[in-house]
């Protein structure tokens, strides 16, 4: 029986499998199937937020994983989507574990999908939260014509992408930023307004009133 109940103090824990060595995090109330938690791109098992993963191990049992190549996990990060669903149910198979329930987050999110496709009878239940299917062929010219002409060139270094992605969260912070501004002066303004109508509503007192 596990007794720990926090991502906190949950120790971190190696499996072997596939010729790798994961690691791993596995706390929370044991009933029922047990629930895998997949990170976001670049996220390891401490980007989980106490949180959630702390209000969810109070009725589950919780697994956190890193995927090969990936925090205190062996490997090198596979190169598709495929490849870390299969490290993913590698992983699984060495925890003798023959069902049990995903939760994908963002990047996760298309691995568990995977899992899903690949693996139906382990899975009883899936969780998408922050995702989409994973990309093929040709999807930034589908879905983001105004990035594809960056992240199609071949001579386009990994700092200039970073660059156009940090100007393009400064024009959202500017434009965040604007909007707020103009909400505070509508609001000033409509005080302004209330106070004048007020003002105007009011009886007029006359030179001979005595407060």
């Amino acid at each position: 029986m596990i007794q720990v109940a926090s991502n906190i103090t949950a120790p971190t824990q190696f499996i072997d499998a596939n010729n790798e060595r994961y690691a791993y995090r596995r706390f929370g109330k044991v009933s029922g199937y047990p629930l895998l938690l997949l990170q976001h791109f670049t996220g390891t098992l401490d980007n989980w937020d106490p949180a959630l993963t702390d209000r969810l191990a109070i009725d589950r049992e919780l697994i956190l994983f890193d995927n090969a190549g990936v925090g205190r996990s062996s490997g090198t990060v596979p190169k598709t989507i495929a490849g870390m669903a299969q490290h993913a149910c590698a992983f699984l198979k060495a925890l003798k574990l023959d069902t049990c329930d995903v939760l994908g987050f963002s990047l996760g999110g298309m691995v568990a999908q995977q899992m899903v496709q690949d693996f139906p009878s382990v899975f009883r239940r899936v969780l998408l939260v922050g995702t989409a299917p994973r990309g093929g062929e040709d999807i930034m010219h589908l879905e983001k014509p105004s990035l594809s002409k960056y992240l199609n060139d071949p001579a386009l270094t990994v700092s200039r992408v970073g660059a156009v992605h940090r100007r393009a969260i400064r024009r959202s912070q500017e434009h965040c930023a604007t909007n707020a501004r103009r909400q505070r002066y509508l609001r000033r303004d409509d005080s302004r307004s209330e106070f004048l109508l007020a003002e105007r509503k009011s009886p007029q007192r006359g030179a001979d009133d005595v407060s």
